[in-house]
């Protein structure tokens, strides 16, 4: 074999090698082109949950009572208070829809089985009497009485409202949330005395969203931002953190995409340039081959007289 066919085949092997070299990187590129795109997508879609994350229960209440839209309420918890919220006269709170026993001052209750909640009508009072002993000449009776003020039904409704916030949690949801405020327990454990073991848990939690204590949790703040106002602008601070994250990783992929589509489009001239070396090479070889075997076929094809002749 002349050493310029075997240069020859060399070539024809090298340019194999490029070209199937090319064809499995464009293959890999484009997987990890896809793969890219993919993250992308799950980046577009986790920017616009955070943004309705954001959005939801971040507006204010806008109903027809003048007291539950002056409660610092979202607008979730306006929402909820139209649905669920009576406003009677304190007298009617006392002694019929949350009666607790004379002596005690009850601004509203809410029953969570209905879900219903009753708040006092502010500028409204109560006066209650009880026989306490009684003489030969005079009967003597304990009185007790108190009024609602407005700031008081504002306070009541977002507890009541939390009430049935913590109603509508899992045993299991409940268990997460208790452990999250055990750090809260010594700031109202005069308060919680007074419930039975069995509801301590749940008034600590109403009783922290209601008085609109910080923390610094975004399940806990999700919760009270379902009645109020106060976490609003953590619950918007932190979601819109995560929406620029998640813009980032959009911009980032974005970037290593249009690097793929030029590093795809640089392999695939190159491999179409190389394919059409390789061809023009092999059908070069192909030619000279061809003529090689015409011209001995033309030699033997010749009369044995003239092949003689030829030789002498």
């Amino acid at each position: 074999m002349s050493s310029t066919r075997k240069k020859k085949k060399t070539i024809i092997f090298l340019l194999i090698v490029i070209v199937v070299g090319l064809f499995a990187g464009l293959i890999y590129t484009n997987s990890r082109q896809r793969t890219v795109l993919s993250e992308r997508d799950k980046a577009k879609a986790d920017k616009e949950y955070y943004l309705s994350k954001m959005k939801e229960c971040s507006g204010y209440a806008n109903t027809t009572n003048y007291v539950v839209n002056t409660a610092n309420l979202t607008n979730c918890g306006g929402s909820l208070a139209v649905n669920r919220l009576y406003v009677a006269p304190l007298s009617n709170i006392y002694n019929n829809y949350c009666r607790d026993g004379f002596g005690s001052a009850v601004y509203g209750c809410a029953y969570k089985y209905s879900k219903t909640v009753y708040v006092c009508k502010p500028g409204t009072s109560v006066y209650d009497k009880k026989y306490a002993y009684s003489t030969r000449y005079y009967i003597y009776y304990r009185t007790f009485s108190y009024s609602c003020s407005e700031a008081q039904a504002r306070n009541t409704i977002r507890h009541e409202l939390l009430h049935l916030v913590y109603a509508d949690l899992s045993s299991a949801e409940r268990a997460n949330v208790n452990a999250k405020l055990s750090s809260y327990r010594y700031l109202y454990s005069s308060q919680l005395a007074v419930y039975p073991s069995n509801e301590r848990d749940e008034e600590l939690f109403v009783r922290v969203g209601a008085d609109g204590r910080y923390v610094d949790d975004i399940e806990l703040i999700e919760l009270y931002s379902k009645v109020s106002a106060v976490y609003t602008p953590q619950k918007r601070s932190y979601y819109n953190g995560l929406a620029e994250e998640a813009d980032n990783d959009i911009d980032k992929y974005t970037s290593m995409s249009n690097k793929y589509t030029a590093i795809s489009a640089t392999s695939t001239a190159s491999m179409a340039f190389t394919a059409s070396a390789l061809v023009y090479v092999i059908a070069k070889r192909s030619t000279k081959t061809n003529k090689k075997k015409m011209r001995k076929k033309s030699i033997w094809d010749l009369p044995i007289a003239k092949v003689k002749s030829l030789a002498k």
